[in-house]
């Protein structure tokens, strides 16, 4: 089964309930936005080599260069570094990102929240972050995606990651697994 497919079905799978509802979150209303309003995401089209008609064909993928020194948030809480970083992308269905460069010290957890701060996928752990050279995140529903990385506060110093691809979702998921026979 190729990488696409592979991430949409788990995708679909991590689709159907949030993980959390979402706490009393302070740190949510101070989190600075970063509106993905220069990349072409908008407009349908295919996603690697499926046709446009495809039922596979849900996102558009966008480069990006987002990383955990020059973009999003780092706070101290109760003897952790946070790192945060708020995507919006207009009229998206649902976004993921695509990570790279990732230097995660042991312990290191990362959770995904939609923009209203409701967590949907994680605390993701590092062995399940580091396994190949890049990670694909599961979908999260809307147009706004909270990524949040947990890692011990003196290893701040130690650890990075880049956003280096987001998925803008135009299909509603919902609508894919209706699409057809698999035969």
């Amino acid at each position: 089964m190729n990488l696409p497919v592979r991430h949409l079905i788990l995708s679909a799978l991590l689709l159907a309930t949030p993980a959390s509802q979402a706490a009393d979150s302070p740190w949510l209303s101070r989190l600075l936005l970063n509106t993905l309003s220069t990349l072409d995401l908008t407009s349908p089209g295919p996603t690697h080599a499926a046709a446009p008609s495809s039922a596979l064909d849900y996102a558009r993928a966008g480069d990006v260069d987002l990383n955990s020194t020059q973009h999003g948030q780092w706070q101290q809480e109760a003897g952790e570094a946070v790192w945060r970083l708020k995507l919006r992308s207009e009229d998206a269905l649902s976004l993921s990102v695509t990570l790279s460069d990732m230097q995660f010290p042991a312990g290191a957890t990362l959770n995904l929240y939609d923009g209203d701060g409701q967590r949907w996928h994680g605390p993701l752990s590092n062995d399940v972050l580091t396994r190949h050279a890049r990670f694909w995140s599961p979908l999260v529903p809307r147009n706004a995606l909270i990524l949040e990385l947990r890692v011990a506060a003196s290893e701040q110093p130690n650890t990075q990651l880049r956003v280096s691809q987001v998925q803008h979702g135009f299909r509603d998921f919902t609508l894919l697994s209706k699409s057809g026979s698999c035969n």
